[in-house]
């Protein structure tokens, strides 16, 4: 009995000397930069709790992305980097939705884009068309970006492309569009 009292003694009085390290054991605190990485486990958390199986398991393979994403860069990955994850998944099921569609199978396409909803709700807003046309505009005046030889089209967008990425996040805007409208500027010069 006396020894126990003993032994427990100098571990107790090792943690009175080192205060500073009982908080490091559980770090599980949300940085600043990982919002969408928390809303997701928000997410989760309220799917769970209103026992929506469906809402559940899309988030959770979302989340399993996410730190597979984690473990092959062997550190906690950004908020941009988990946005371009989640935009493609977003496509990716929308992509299958089409097929579905082609294959006749309207139930398992509506399926899919239910799941691309609910994905998408963890993504900023997209810029209006309104807004992207604006920037392109910006970007080919500033730029003095103009098409001398027409075989070149695709260069010259291809300038434009990176002058525009340089101001906007690729995750924050119809890709497809952006290149629609950024030929179609550069044509009509």
């Amino acid at each position: 009995m006396f020894a126990r009292t003993v032994c427990r003694t100098p571990v107790l009085a090792s943690f009175r000397s080192r205060p500073h390290q009982i908080p490091s054991i559980r770090q599980y605190a949300v940085a600043a930069n990982e919002d969408v990485r928390a809303k997701l486990m928000e997410g989760l958390k309220t799917a769970m709790k209103a026992k929506d199986a469906s809402k559940s398991t899309i988030i959770r393979s979302m989340l399993s992305e996410v730190y597979d994403a984690d473990k092959k860069k062997q550190e906690k990955i950004d908020t941009p980097a988990i946005q371009a994850l989640v935009q493609k998944a977003v496509s990716r099921r929308k992509d299958a939705a089409k097929q579905y569609e082609s294959g006749s199978r309207p139930d398992l396409a509506s399926q899919e884009l239910a799941e691309a909803s609910i994905l998408s709700a963890y993504l900023p807003p997209l810029l209006s068309t309104s807004e992207v046309d604006r920037i392109l505009q910006e970007v080919i005046s500033e730029n003095d970006i103009k098409l001398e030889n027409p075989a070149q089209v695709n260069m010259v967008v291809g300038k434009v492309f990176r002058a525009f990425y340089a101001r906007v996040d690729k995750t924050s805007v119809d890709s497809a569009y952006v290149r629609r409208k950024a030929e179609e500027l550069v044509k009509g010069q």
